[in-house]
């Protein structure tokens, strides 16, 4: 009897667990709740096995594409299929008067985008019901293109067509950052390309400057840097040039006054009169240096 009342309680303790309801932000599948994550374009899904875990996202395999974003919060259960190959072929994706107009997208995406048959002699704006041009193909001469409207037209600036008869104009070739425009094409020739002659590579994009224009620097800007050297080496020699130029002059001036001085002070301070005698020393009372000084009894007063 226990033992049919232990079962009875384990079977309800399931059956409760079964109904109830996940979390907030889980996605209930069956008996189990998964965290719904979002997968990106090129990207397949796969739904979690395990209560309480999380869908993944997988790339697709190779040559294969997906366009489509995917909420798996909205996915109840696994699809196949969610990747499809890759096919650009024009005969299979398009209709016979027309032809592929992305070609390096559709490897990339899968998508493929269709239109008229220019070269066929196709034309039409709606691919899947292309027209023979009924105009005269001696008018389609080179530099003259068709267009999807059915009509004729030269080539725009940047633009070619190299051939007599059907066919559109095809844009300009791009040189690459290895190389540099040898022929910058016209209407009827492409542009052509060649290695770069200088030492250096480019990091942009080769710029065509005129052969009397200046040269600009390495990335492309004025040598601006050096006015503030050039200016500060101008400033310098000017200032050098007036610091020299008022030590002569102090110089000078010293000088042109030695050369003016009074010659008397000068004859003076040799003991000499002005008219060239020698100066006598002044004595008191009047006499002269030559005569002896006296006591007042007539006798030489040495004490001098």
């Amino acid at each position: 009897m226990a033992n049919i009342v232990c079962c009875l309680i384990v079977t309800l303790c399931i059956a409760a667990a079964m109904t109830q309801e996940c979390p907030a932000g889980m996605k209930k599948r069956g008996n189990i709740c998964c965290k719904p994550v979002t997968c990106k374009k090129n990207e397949d899904y796969q739904l979690c096995n395990d209560t309480h875990t999380e869908d993944r996202c997988t790339p697709c395999p190779p040559n294969t594409t997906n366009q489509d974003i995917i909420n798996t919060s909205n996915v109840d259960e696994q699809l196949p299929g969610i990747c499809k190959e890759i096919n650009c072929n024009p005969k299979v994706r398009c209709l016979p008067e027309a032809m592929i107009s992305n070609p390096d997208d559709c490897l990339k995406s899968g998508i493929a985008k269709c239109e008229c048959n220019l070269t066929g002699g196709y034309c039409g704006e709606d691919p899947n019901t292309c027209r023979e041009w009924e105009g005269n193909v001696t008018d389609l001469r080179k530099g003259v293109g068709l267009t999807q409207i059915c009509q004729v037209e030269n080539c725009k600036p940047g633009y070619y067509k190299d051939k007599v008869g059907y066919g559109q104009c095809l844009k300009h070739k791009e040189c690459s950052l290895e190389e540099e425009i040898i022929f910058k094409g016209n209407s009827t020739m492409n542009r052509q390309c060649g290695p770069l002659t200088q030492t250096t590579t480019p990091t942009k994009s080769t710029k065509i400057f005129d052969a009397n224009s200046t040269s600009p620097s390495s990335d492309g800007t004025a040598d601006t840097d050096k006015i503030p050297v050039i200016i500060g080496s101008v400033v310098g020699c000017i200032i050098l040039i007036v610091v020299i130029f008022v030590v002569v002059a102090i110089i000078y001036r010293r000088r042109r006054g030695r050369n003016n001085a009074n010659p008397g002070d000068e004859e003076q301070n040799r003991g000499l009169a002005p008219n060239g005698q020698r100066m006598e020393p002044q004595l008191p009372n009047g006499r002269e240096g030559s005569e002896p000084l006296t006591n007042g009894q007539g006798m030489v007063d040495t004490a001098c």
